[in-house]
């Protein structure tokens, strides 16, 4: 996966351990981390989102309605 500067056009940046297209990406609002998700066969998930201060991220897509919340410092699920 590549990284661009979209006011230069220059590449910034070519992150690896990538097999096949990513579908969705995040950046934390503190700029340290990236969260990706890769298109496989059984992909239902289709957007990212960091909370402001970067300790939930959210998820979701094909299900109606349904957001999953992850604790970012474990990568579980986050508990209710």
């Amino acid at each position: 996966m590549k990284l661009w500067d979209t006011a230069t056009g220059k590449c910034i940046a070519t992150l690896t351990g990538f097999e096949g297209s990513v579908n969705a990406v995040a950046f934390s609002p503190e700029g340290k981390r990236i969260a990706t998700l890769r298109v496989g066969r059984f992909v239902s998930v289709y957007s990212l989102a960091f909370s402001p201060g970067g300790k939930t991220l959210a998820s979701g897509g094909r299900t109606r309605g349904v957001i999953t919340l992850w604790d970012m410092p474990t990568s579980k699920k986050a508990k209710n």
